[in-house]
């Protein structure tokens, strides 16, 4: 017990704790082990068409590049490696973000060791400190913006509204949405958020309540007027503000799907009578049970224990902070529901941004949990908790090496030595891998009728494989499902 109040006591320091996060965080892209997402390797690739200054070739990958621009741009200014250079932006990015969350506790909660608590919730948490902040993502430019406003935010209502924390909060919210479209949500947002529920006195100086209010306005306008007018040659230019006004449509198309019949039959004929009498309930019923599960599942047991003790015995948080906290959380939320609603598409990485803030209420319950005697009734609990953190703990920096057949057939394809002869089908990563640089990879022959003498195809239905006429299997890899085959033509060259 000794041994732990020491620790406490050291990482009770924003700077201490944040510097144990970052070195488990380098921990964690280390353990990657050269490995890359396929977000990623697109990223990279459009990465190198800019830094080459073939800017029409890379917006054509992907509109929305400040990610693979800052890539670039590190990539020119130091000469490393792309994908080094874009995991020091991540961590860069991540290390922001990280800084203003334990900033943020630090500013609302006055409690001795919220810091440490703060920093250890963090730490154990594995869907952010093991499965994503070792890729190479554009998320983190969100996490920090974020992070970085709602700091700003809370500066901003307890310094009776001042016009350079408006400013920041926004410009903050603004550099999120840089990185992912999400974050301007907020810069709309939270302006009728304000109207609605903060009270303060200032709102009596009508002018200087209506000022403070507009300001997000004229951060919107030069934003849009930026993005239309940002050119890199005469046919092609940044148009970011495109990407904002799709948020209009995907609320329409939301509404669609929620009235429109899931596309599920079965013989049963009662059963079609009911699924298509009630496509709202069994739409919502079906779809948002999937996202609960999605959201505790990614929260997992630690948080849920949190999450109930919260419910049980309440906060150390007075209202007034928690509500801009439940109002983040709930607009987050709401976007990735709207998105998994039109696309039927759900992944752990959407939830990260709300996972933050739902932290952020946490960390105060799990510093009760342990320092206050109304909290500690419980012993069991206590040891519950103290269990499942060095479990996450011990997850995050021992990770176990994972059989991945994109790196295995990478290497093999490097041992083959064969570039110019072969057509590569969803295998991009295994080019990758071996060691084909980032010009022959965007050189790589498609996957048409007309292939070389080599064809690798990557699958995660292995079932499903019909091979090419004409080719012998020549090696494979599998794993769970996931293949990697080598075809050789029949007749083809030694």
């Amino acid at each position: 017990m000794r041994y732990f109040s020491i620790i406490k006591d050291r990482l009770s320091t924003l700077w201490s704790m944040w510097f144990v996060i970052m070195f488990i965080s380098i921990w964690s892209v280390l353990n990657q082990d050269g490995s890359i997402n396929r977000d990623g390797l697109l990223y990279l690739k459009q990465a190198y068409l800019i830094s080459e200054g073939n800017w029409k070739e890379g917006l054509e990958l992907f509109d929305w590049p400040l990610f693979s621009m800052l890539i670039a741009l590190f990539h020119k200014i130091t000469n490393i490696h792309l994908q080094f250079a874009a995991h020091v932006i991540d961590l860069a990015l991540f290390g922001i973000a990280s800084y203003y969350y334990l900033k943020t506790l630090q500013l609302i909660s006055q409690q001795k060791y919220i810091i440490f608590y703060a920093g250890l919730i963090l730490l154990s948490f594995i869907p952010i400190m093991d499965d994503y902040v070792g890729m190479i993502l554009r998320d983190p430019g969100l996490w920090a913006g974020c992070m970085a406003g709602t700091y700003f935010y809370f500066k901003y209502i307890t310094h009776n509204c001042t016009i350079k924390y408006n400013l920041l909060w926004q410009f903050s919210f603004m550099m999120a949405g840089a990185f992912r479209p999400e974050g301007l949500v907020f810069i709309i947002a939270i302006p009728l958020f304000n109207i609605f529920f903060v009270k303060n006195k200032f709102k009596k100086k009508f002018f200087k309540f209506i000022l403070n209010q507009i300001l997000f306005l004229l951060l919107v306008c030069f934003y849009f007027f930026i993005s239309k007018n940002i050119t890199v040659d005469s046919e092609s230019s940044i148009e970011p503000a495109g990407r904002l006004v799709e948020f209009g449509p995907r609320i329409f198309s939301f509404f669609k799907q929620i009235s429109s019949p899931l596309p599920i039959f079965t013989e049963h004929e009662f059963l079609n009578i009911l699924l298509q009498n009630n496509p709202v309930m069994i739409t919502v019923a079906f779809l948002g049970s999937l996202f609960l599960i999605k959201v505790f599942k990614g929260l997992g047991m630690l948080n849920f224990i949190l999450i109930c003790t919260f419910l049980r015995k309440g906060s150390k948080l007075t209202k007034q902070q928690l509500l801009p906290l439940y109002f983040f959380i709930t607009i987050s939320l709401s976007l990735v529901f709207i998105e998994f609603f039109n696309h039927f598409v759900l992944t752990d990485r959407y939830f990260i941004l709300s996972f933050f803030w739902i932290l952020v209420v946490l960390s105060p319950v799990l510093h009760s949990l342990f320092e206050l005697d109304f909290y500690k009734e419980n012993k069991l609990l206590n040891y519950l908790v103290v269990i499942l953190i060095i479990i996450f703990l011990i997850n995050v920096l021992i990770d176990k090496k994972r059989y991945d057949v994109e790196i295995k057939a990478g290497e093999f394809l490097k041992q083959l030595q064969i570039v110019e002869d072969v057509t590569l089908i969803n295998s991009d990563r295994i080019a990758y891998y071996a060691g084909f640089s980032m010009q022959q990879i965007l050189n790589l022959p498609s996957a048409t009728l007309d292939y070389q003498d080599w064809v690798v195809l990557y699958t995660k239905d292995k079932l499903n494989i019909i091979k090419p006429i004409g080719y012998d299997t020549f090696k494979s890899f599998e794993h769970k499902g996931q293949a990697v085959f080598f075809y050789k033509k029949e007749n083809a060259k030694e």
